[in-house]
């Protein structure tokens, strides 16, 4: 999408790393795209889950020995829980990118012209018909090996491959599995994309101002579009999840054993999620050095002309005068400077990245410690805090 023409020079433009691309086409017209712009989630996960949902129903109305693929946990949290965080992501990322650039054009951080270039190549490759195929192509590609038992029934790294040929299998394997794993790298492609946006735009000239309140120059609405990546990761940790907690119902692994798991899986998350921004930690600093050298000398002239009129002379009354008040807003000014960012992003903002870790994995523990333990083990706690 190519910035219209009539739009006035330096205006926001429309963007959107979400709105385009066959597969979105396609889904308007199965009429599977709400009014709003949203994907009806509720049809897709309708698709992928209930034929295997009916066919459980029935083998257990004919007395028949259940799928091994239903008693998969992952499958299920993949199909009835990636599925619908995945395009929430998707939508909330859309919406926070969008955000981001416009707070770029409003603040005139960056040329408008060179932001133009570089969001019509960023849209460009977000919404690229040669990409959307290969990712479909390499999904179905997964597919057809789980069908064929070259891989277990949940993927690569999580599932079981005891499953024999069904229907439950073949329609796992043909249609749901293909159909969620594309909608996962269609949402890593966009990320990619946007990291792209994020490495040109960090080689402009950027107007970042240390005296920003947002401790970040001005620029930590580039750390926006976090918020959706963390719900991309809490999507794709409820599928390990899953994956982990079918095997310590089958008694082969233990909790414990998923710890070193999940702090990988953390610190690949900081990396992805983080690294892209670690590009405009420069300008932060030449706008620090800058700022706090200027304002350090204006700072010493208003000092000593403070001194001079309230100090050196009589002073009278200075109480509520406008100079009081105006030095004490100077050392504030200057104490923001100070205390400005090297990062974009507020490493505070970390806990949720954490929480999107932990939140699949909390149900596991109760797999392996009944819950009577648990309240028992919080309640000998507390009690053992209180006065006696």
């Amino acid at each position: 999408m190519s910035a219209d023409d009539t739009t006035p020079a330096g205006a926001p433009r429309p963007f959107s790393i979400f709105g385009g691309g066959p597969f979105l086409a396609l889904a308007r017209r199965c009429h599977l795209v709400r009014a709003s712009g949203l994907l009806d989630v509720g049809w897709l996960v309708g698709l992928a889950w209930g034929p295997i949902g009916l066919a459980a129903l029935f083998r257990l109305a004919g007395h028949q020995p259940v799928d091994p693929i239903d008693l998969d946990i992952s499958v299920h949290a993949r199909l009835l829980v990636e599925m619908p965080l995945l395009v929430a992501a998707g939508q909330m990322l859309d919406g926070q990118c969008r955000a981001a650039v416009h707070q770029l054009y409003l603040g005139r951080l960056a040329d408008p012209e060179a932001l133009d270039r570089i969001l019509d190549r960023t849209e460009a490759l977000a919404h690229a018909r040669w990409v959307e195929a290969a990712l479909f192509a390499g999904a179905f590609l997964l597919g057809q090996l789980v069908l064929w038992g070259v891989l277990g029934a949940t993927g690569i790294l999580t599932g079981t491959a005891r499953a024999s040929m069904s229907f439950t299998r073949a329609w796992y394997s043909v249609i749901a599995l293909p159909l969620v794993q594309f909608l996962a790298a269609r949402w890593m492609w966009r990320w990619a994309v946007w990291t792209y946006f994020l490495a040109r735009l960090s080689r402009l000239p950027l107007a970042a101002e240390a005296t920003h309140p947002d401790r970040a120059a001005g620029l930590g609405c580039l750390a926006w579009p976090l918020g959706g990546f963390n719900w991309f990761v809490l999507a794709f940790v409820s599928v390990l999840a899953g994956g982990w907690g079918t095997r310590l119902l089958e008694g082969t692994s233990t909790v414990r054993a998923f710890i070193p798991n999940a702090l990988t899986i953390f610190f690949f998350a900081i990396t992805v999620g983080c690294a892209p921004l670690l590009l405009f930690s420069i300008h932060l600093y030449r706008a620090k050095r800058r700022d706090t050298a200027a304002y350090s000398l204006w700072n010493l002239d208003y000092v000593r002309r403070f001194r001079a009129k309230w100090i050196e002379r009589a002073p009278g009354d200075p109480l509520g005068t406008e100079d009081v008040q105006s030095f004490d807003n100077t050392q504030n000014v200057f104490q923001m400077i100070l205390t400005t960012r090297l990062l974009v992003f507020s490493p505070t903002k970390l806990k949720y990245t954490i929480l999107a870790v932990l939140a699949p994995m909390l149900p596991l523990l109760l797999l392996e410690v009944p819950i009577e333990r648990i309240l028992e083990r919080i309640g000998q706690s507390a009690l053992g805090v209180l006065p006696l």
